[in-house]
């Protein structure tokens, strides 16, 4: 439904509690389609301690630019998906945005709930409520078996224990769950969340039985309402500009690493 959607904008709020550390960021999403491409625009501001960041990842379909300031200095990355799509068609490969690796901004919105898709077995779903009274179905997704072996410290033991690898082996900054909450009455994905079970030595009756490291919303969503082509390109100005399509290549194992 997300990727049959001519168009898609919407504010964007994010948390994260990982490690120790909590970051929250609040911006704008937008995507629009552009032929057989997807345009994509993601502006985050992030307060990081006292100090605020802005994140910016804009894709025009022909690069995608990744971009990061802070005290008005800042780096930005760039990489050349034309380049990236002509090597995929010499080996034979798909050419779309999603799927062409997990950077983020490729394929924007559509890719992510792919990843979902793929990554997670759904395994329940009920109605409730986010927040602002928007009646949303949750669904709760744990990992497939080989996705979750492949995370293992040591990926092929655990493929060849003949026993599944469990979550508690899982490294502390990777979710034990992902939820995602879809509206009742349009399925559009509101909020995705990342949830980790809570060791039973932090545990207390009656109290939460797991933390949220991730938090996504999506609210103040408009579909079909077309934008200027100019809110999708990107100049990198005076800050220090890195490309980085080679190493995209190789870990998409397109050029043989030096």
């Amino acid at each position: 439904m997300v990727e049959g959607c001519p168009s898609i904008a919407a504010k964007t709020r994010q948390s994260v509690d990982l490690l120790g550390k909590h970051l929250v960021g609040a911006g704008e999403y937008l995507e629009q389609r552009a032929g057989q491409s997807r345009m994509f625009r993601l502006e985050l501001r992030v307060q990081v301690g006292d100090e605020p960041r802005t994140l910016l990842h804009v894709c025009d379909g022909r690069y995608l630019w990744r971009c990061e300031s802070y005290r008005d200095k800042g780096t930005a990355e760039r990489i050349d998906l034309a380049r990236v799509s002509r090597a995929r068609e010499e080996r034979g490969g798909p050419t779309q945005l999603g799927d062409m690796g997990e950077w983020t901004g490729l394929g924007g919105l559509p890719k992510l709930l792919r990843n979902l898709r793929d990554w997670f077995q759904f395994i329940s779903a009920h109605e409730t409520m986010l927040p602002d009274r928007t009646p949303v179905v949750c669904l709760r997704g744990q990992w497939k078996a080989d996705r979750l072996a492949a995370l293992m410290p040591d990926p092929e033991a655990a493929r060849g224990s003949g026993s599944p690898p469990t979550l508690d082996e899982l490294p502390q900054h990777l979710p034990h769950f992902a939820l995602v909450f879809l509206g009742r009455d349009d399925l559009f994905p509101f909020r995705i969340e990342y949830r980790r079970r809570l060791p039973p030595s932090s545990l207390r009756p009656d109290g939460p039985t797991e933390s949220t490291m991730v938090t996504m919303d999506l609210f103040e969503v408009s579909l079909h309402v077309p934008f200027n082509p100019s809110r999708f390109t990107f100049s990198p100005g005076n800050l220090t500009y890195f490309n980085q399509t080679e190493r995209f290549l190789e870990q998409l194992g397109l050029k043989k690493k030096p």
